[in-house]
This record gives structure tokens, sequence and C-alpha cells, in this order.
């Protein structure tokens, strides 16, 4: 990925005050809790019901959102890696969508960068079919 974008993409993210960190309570499969439990003692923060995920706090945000950023950036679940698309299954089918813009402006940057909104799709869907091989 170009590094132009990656540092101005992460800029736009830090700005923004962690939108889609709240409610989000992002699936984890079990490579992924293995590299959050290796980047820190957060066995305490992830649960299950129905399927693994990182909880939220009592405020609704995600339990890894901390002072405006995530503290597992670096092994944050495939979901939040694929922002800003998101994704729902209809009929055994996985639907890949962009989130509005009202939730997260790294949208309006992705729409005006042809290329990198390819990138970034393609990451999506590579991080969504990672998480569906565990």
């Amino acid at each position: 990925m170009d590094p132009d974008w990656t540092l101005r993409a992460e800029a736009i993210c830090a700005a923004c005050g962690g939108h889609c960190c709240t409610g989000a309570c992002p699936p984890l499969c079990d490579e992924r809790i293995r590299a959050i439990l290796a980047h820190g003692d957060y066995a305490r923060h992830i649960d299950s019901g129905g399927y693994r995920y990182i909880r939220t706090k009592e405020n609704g945000e995600c339990a890894m959102f901390e002072d405006g950023k995530c503290r597992i950036h670096a092994v944050k679940p495939e979901t939040c890696m694929a922002g800003p698309f998101t994704f729902s299954v209809i009929d055994h089918t996985i639907g890949i969508f962009l989130k509005n813009e009202s939730i997260c402006p790294l949208v309006g940057h992705l729409l005006s960068d042809p290329a990198m909104y390819a990138m970034q799709y393609q990451r999506a869907v590579d991080s969504l079919r990672d998480y569906n091989r565990t």
C-alpha cells in the first residue's frame, strides 16, 4: 500500500475520534485471538455470545479503544482492517459495503482516489476471506 496514503489514512482515523469504534463488537477468529493475547493481557476484553468478539465498555466504545485510538492497532480484528468497508451476511453470502461518510471520514478520500479505493476494497476482501479460513 502507498506509504503516503497510509499516513494520510492513519491521520484521518486518529482525528476521527473513533466513530467506528462505538457499538462495535468485531468477530475474532482463533488466530486473531492468539495475536491479541500475544500483544498484551486482553483476555478480559474478549467474550463469546454466539461468536467470539471484543467487548464494549459501558459507554458503547470498543474495549480496545483508549485515548482516541486502538490499543491493538497492529493486530486489530479483520473487520477493523477492512474499514471503512463493512459487511453483512445474507443467505450465506457475504456482502461488502462502504460505510456512510458520516460514520467514517475516510470514505470521501477513498471515493476521490479510485486506485486507493480498489486497494482498500481488496484489503477488505482479503481480511474477510482470511477470517473465514479459520
